[in-house]
């Protein structure tokens, strides 16, 4: 894009995390030949942590920092640092493979200690 010769370009970045974040080691059942995409909301799931599929229903208490792999034929328990505190990008969050809106940011604001930040705010957090 250019306005009146300044040219810009959009440079993106692959953290969800944006620092300052907590994380805890869990694991996640990854489905076979599978991904679980880096920024999926996560909920409890006994002592590990699963995908949210309703945020109505369930509540949001991670979120999955890396894409988490299965190449397996069979479903794989997996082993993830979970961010459960802090910023992150709120273009990364994902709810059944869908962009969260305002409102599930809201909610996740809400019932976890993880703050979605969009990316143009993102000078505003330090």
């Amino acid at each position: 894009m250019s306005r009146g010769g300044i040219k810009s370009k959009i440079v993106e970045s692959g953290a969800v995390a944006l620092g300052g974040n907590e994380f805890e080691t869990s694991s996640i059942i990854v489905a076979p030949n599978s991904i679980v995409k880096k920024g999926t909301v996560l909920k409890r799931d006994g002592d590990r942590f699963a995908s949210i599929t309703d945020i109505e229903s369930e509540t949001p208490v991670a979120v999955n920092p890396f894409d988490i792999q299965n190449n397996g034929s069979s479903a794989a328990d997996m082993s993830f640092r979970a961010i459960i505190s802090g910023p992150v990008r709120a273009s990364f969050l994902e709810i059944n493979g869908v962009k969260t809106t305002a409102a599930e940011n809201d909610k996740i604001r809400g019932s976890a200690t993880i703050i979605p930040i969009k990316e143009t705010d993102i000078s505003h957090i330090r």
